[in-house]
């Protein structure tokens, strides 16, 4: 169970770095990370830094499909805890 919430804790700040980094090039019209690899980071169990990241940066805020997936993700990892525990 240590090994699981280690390994959401560091995806999350991985998310959440991703989320900062994407922030930054945006506002520098620097290339941007793509999408779908932040999709897949979220779903690997970065749903909490994404959520956070979605707020404390105002990035991604209005695209409804970040927040959807997020909440989504959340529910499946916290099935997978409560499930595994």
């Amino acid at each position: 169970m240590k090994l699981i919430i280690d390994y959401l804790i560091i995806i999350n700040i991985l998310v959440f770095l991703t989320y900062a980094v994407d922030k930054r090039r945006a506002k520098t019209n620097k290339f941007r990370i793509h999408e779908n690899k932040i999709y897949t980071l979220i779903f690997l169990g970065g749903s909490i830094g994404s959520l956070l990241a979605i707020n404390v940066f105002n990035h991604k805020k209005r695209k409804k499909s970040f927040k959807i997936i997020s909440w989504i993700s959340l529910i499946i990892w916290l099935f997978i805890i409560f499930y595994i525990k």
